[in-house]
């Protein structure tokens, strides 16, 4: 089994932003990407977030796979787009089949 060294971006945003994340993204040259989204998803980051937001903000997880130029070309992005906005993004190196398709 060969397998490729790619990037996982898994970013919180909220569900009204995630279309605009998803551009982001593409922009970027991320190729691949999940969004989860759904009425159960909830924001656990400390009770003075939780109770000033409600049921208001709803969360989606967006969660990538990429090449190592278009993830760091995705985080740069990202960070510029979250120093207005709300949001978490984590970065990890995984082992991939198909490399090419990302």
């Amino acid at each position: 089994m060969a397998t490729v060294t790619a990037k996982r971006l898994e970013i919180t945003v909220e569900l009204l932003l995630a279309r605009r994340v998803e551009q982001l993204l593409l922009d970027a040259g991320v190729k691949v990407f999940t969004v989860l989204e759904g009425k159960e998803a909830r924001w656990l980051s400390g009770a003075a977030f939780e109770d000033a937001a409600g049921d208001a903000v709803q969360p989606a997880v967006i969660v990538a796979v990429a090449a190592t130029e278009a993830a760091e070309a995705a985080v740069e992005r990202l960070s510029a787009f979250f120093r207005r906005y709300p949001g978490m993004i984590y970065v990890s190196d995984v082992q991939v089949l198909r490399g090419e398709r990302f």
